[in-house]
């Protein structure tokens, strides 16, 4: 739809509208300005909900509101959401007698005034309303008339500005006079004293009878005329474009004819108080005199000192500044470590108490060969021989396998022998030989083994001295009577090269399977929780890698064991570690683990009582640890001090207090300390606070920084 840049309208808020109904009338209307007259008792625009929707769907279209109302809720309302308003003083805005209900009363009745003197008007409005029999509302049309003044002086910028003769007017008021008329005539102004005369006199059709309803009950419902149904006059739309393009006055034969305003600040000090006019009756000019050039300079001088006395006044004297505190906080930061954080399956509500993650376990084993590098010399073969035993006695005699022959090596070391087999050594015999008897001794072979490898057992001929029958520890001298032994040397033992596992072997291999346990311990927790649909935090793996290399959190085997020798051919030894890791997962689609700990560890302090709930933190997560049992955090919180207020809490406190005397002003403060919005306040010593908002200033205040309320 396309708006005349210059469009406005007026509209009434009626009892049966809702916020639906007036955003629809609002667009139908098609017009870029549109006044919203809101009669007392319409709540409508009371729920900043209501407001807030309106606001919205006029931002698409750039729809300028402008509301108007006796009711200071509806405009404090509408001030806090950046509407004009227009707040009427002196009579109330009501619902017109066609459209009251029984719980909003019409119009007050006003006292007949007499008709006008000029001639009937015809044409334009006049003579719709006339033709159409509705009601004509002065009220209305005037609020229309402010609003073309409103559009129009926000277009002529380069035109004609009045603001210095109305500057002239001002001074004739404070020297207490009555300005002779401006050389032009002022619209805004004019429009202004036609709706004070249209509050202060009756409702009245064009041709002057009193509106139906004024008196008694109205006989029929009667249709307002609306911006959409006037058609407008020749002359009217000259003399609108006139004022439209040719600047914000009208010259000559265009001025008022009844006495002219005394200028735009008087006129709004007296806005429903100057005299009426008859309904549409044209302005009259007024002759004035003219003024004498030397003056000029002297007039504008004190004009210029006046303006700067008014200014000082207005804006420094006048000045109010309420101090308000945001709610108290800690100003010290409070570190922690080792703190323990609930857990609470992913798929359960926590309220932001608790992390929502499920625990993902598995059991990892890993095998792998190290080898041994240094070679050893280890006893390889022993040293054997054949003895020869001789039984110097008359019986024979046994000797049974595994006797032990003791002798002595080269070092003079013991080398213990053993028999291979049983043996029976014969007894002697004795012979005669013409006067000799000869003594025969019984002789045996007997097979020997050293009991140790190695080249250590190694011995000379003849060196072994004693035999050690089974089952006895006595050792029997040999050649000593009893028994006789002569053997050679005993070689055959030497050394061999063997491999030894030994512990650097083992610290030497075990970090590579460490590392292989954790990777394929990582692979197998990701891949379990991506299958339940979670997202595994690496974080929380545990055994950590530095639990692993502190050899905790894990099992081993090796084959040979430390100190062993390797039986096998070559130098490899086999490794086996194995332990049970486990990780959280949180949800997939949801916060990781960290982005939780932001929200929980401060809600959790705020639970346990440490800081005060409500408090703007400032908190730092360091690190987070999962034992396999429970979940801890390192870091630190600072509750840092709150310093401002939000745009709707200041906008909240200034309409709370505006224009209130100091004791309403004080409980009303005092209702926002108590509900925990603010911890304190001071109001200036003054009797009441501006209603003007440039006179009141809401400064926020750190708590510390506040003066204390007496």
């Amino acid at each position: 739809m396309k708006m005349e840049d210059d469009a406005s309208t007026v509209m009434m808020v009626l009892p049966d509208d809702n916020i639906d109904t007036v955003i629809t009338r609002v667009h139908e209307a098609g017009v870029p300005i549109i006044q919203l007259l809101v009669p007392d008792g319409i709540t409508l625009l009371h729920s900043r909900h209501t407001c807030d929707a309106l606001k919205r769907s006029c931002e698409p279209e750039r729809i300028a509101l402008m509301v108007i109302s006796s009711d200071e809720k509806t405009i404090n309302v509408a001030r806090s959401f950046a509407f004009e308003t227009i707040i009427v003083q002196g009579t109330r805005v009501r619902v017109p007698e066609a459209f009251a209900t029984p719980s909003l009363p019409v119009v007050s009745p006003l006292p007949e005034a007499p008709p006008p003197t000029g001639p009937e008007p015809s044409g334009g409005i006049a003579a719709l309303a006339k033709d159409a029999g509705a009601v004509y509302d002065p009220f209305a049309d005037e609020l229309n008339n402010l609003g073309d003044i409103w559009a129009g002086r926000a277009r002529t910028s380069d035109a004609h500005d009045p603001f210095a003769d109305e500057l002239d007017d001002l001074s004739a008021v404070m020297a207490g006079e009555r300005p002779a008329p401006a050389d032009d005539y002022d619209p805004f102004a004019d429009e202004l004293d036609d709706l004070s005369a249209a509050l202060a006199s009756p409702l009245r059709t064009p041709g002057g009878s009193r509106v139906p309803g004024s008196h008694g009950a109205p006989t029929q419902p009667h249709r307002r005329i609306r911006p959409e149904d006037i058609v407008l006059t020749e002359e009217e739309r000259e003399q609108a474009s006139s004022i439209r393009s040719g600047g914000g006055r009208r010259k000559g034969s265009e001025k008022k004819k009844h006495p002219a305003s005394p200028g735009l600040f008087a006129g709004l000090a007296g806005l429903f108080k100057q005299p009426s006019r008859a309904l549409g009756e044209k302005p009259v000019p007024s002759p004035h005199p003219s003024r004498l050039p030397v003056s000029v300079p002297v007039l504008v001088l004190v004009l210029f000192l006046l303006l700067v006395v008014f200014g000082y006044v207005m804006f420094r004297l006048g000045q109010t500044t309420v101090q308000v505190a945001p709610p108290m906080s800690l100003h010290q930061a409070i570190p922690f470590n080792d703190h323990p954080i609930l857990i609470a399956h992913p798929e359960t509500e926590t309220s932001g108490v608790a992390v929502q993650a499920a625990v993902v376990s598995t059991q990892t084993t890993v095998t792998t060969t190290g080898e041994v590098l240094k070679e050893t010399m280890s006893p390889g073969t022993p040293a054997y021989g054949t003895a020869t035993l001789l039984n110097e006695n008359f019986q024979p005699l046994q000797l049974l396998q595994g006797t032990e022959f003791v002798g002595y090596n080269a070092q003079g070391q013991e080398v213990h022998f053993t028999s291979n087999e049983e043996v029976v050594v014969p007894a002697a015999s004795t012979s005669r030989q013409g006067r000799q008897i000869i003594t025969t001794f019984g002789s045996a072979a007997v097979n020997l083994t050293a009991r140790t490898p190695g080249s250590a057992s190694n011995i000379e001929a003849n060196t072994i001295t004693h035999i050690v029958l089974v089952g006895q520890s006595e050792r029997i001298p040999v050649n000593a009577g009893f028994i006789g032994l002569e053997h050679g040397p005993m070689t055959g033992g030497q050394e061999r090269v063997t491999y030894v596992v030994k512990e650097e072997d083992v610290q030497r291999t075990l970090p590579q399977a460490l590392t292989m346990l954790y990777n394929q311990a990582n692979q197998e927790l990701f891949a379990s929780a991506e299958n339940q649909g979670l997202a595994l935090d690496s974080r929380t793996i545990f055994p950590t890698t530095q639990n692993l290399s502190q050899n905790e959190g894990y099992d081993l085997a090796i084959h040979p064991a430390i100190g062993e020798v390797i039986e096998t051919n070559d130098n490899a030894f086999s490794l086996k570690v194995w332990a049970n890791f486990s990780a959280l997962a949180t949800p997939a689609a949801g916060m990781g683990l960290e982005e939780q700990l932001q929200v929980v560890v401060p809600n959790q302090f705020m639970r346990e009582g440490v800081i005060t709930p409500g408090l703007q933190l400032s908190s730092t997560i360091d690190d987070w640890r999962w034992d396999g049992s429970r979940l801890t955090v390192d870091g630190v919180i600072a509750p840092s001090p709150n310093t401002d207020l939000d745009t709707l809490t200041r906008a909240a406190i200034v309409n709370a207090i505006r224009g209130k005397t100091h004791a309403e002003a004080r409980a009303e403060l005092e209702k926002f300390r108590q509900q925990g919005i603010i911890s304190s306040y001071t109001l200036p010593n003054t009797d009441r606070i501006p209603a003007w908002d440039f006179q009141l200033t809401l400064e926020v205040v750190p708590a510390d920084d506040m003066v204390k309320n007496g």
